[in-house]
């Protein structure tokens, strides 16, 4: 939670402190976007507790644009998907989604299903509103 993989490497908040090795490219990537960019990162919990609060926040603050992610483990189900606008806190329930451990220390999420908050399924192309 509070994280995504591309390949062998774990991208969460610490990719935007200054001197990461990502920085140099993050930081071209945000001087590129357009004014209506916006990212979903659909993949699993990305949003989901406390680290998924403290990923969303710092990610919108530091691109300055919208990003939309999930609370839950995602398939053809795609559950707890919510949008943060950059200067805005995140509103979820810390532990919607997760399934063990505590909000704080989170061990694993529920998978999705039709009956979890704000599902879509892998089809739906609609960025949250």
């Amino acid at each position: 939670m509070g994280k995504l993989f591309i390949g062998p490497h774990a991208i969460d908040r610490s990719v935007l402190a200054p001197g990461h090795a990502l920085s140099p490219s993050l930081a071209a990537v945000r001087e590129r976007l357009s004014p209506g960019a916006r990212f979903w990162f659909r993949t699993c919990e990305t949003f989901g507790a406390q680290p998924g609060y403290d990923f969303a926040r710092a990610w919108t603050d530091y691109f300055g644009r919208a990003a939309a992610g999930h609370t839950y483990v995602i398939g053809f189900w795609q559950s707890g998907l919510h949008r943060l606008d950059p200067g805005n806190a995140p509103t979820w329930p810390l532990d919607e989604g997760l399934l063990e451990g505590t909000p704080e220390s989170p061990r694993r999420a529920k998978p999705s299903s039709p009956r979890e908050p704000n599902t879509i399924h892998c089809f739906d192309s609609s960025f949250p509103g």
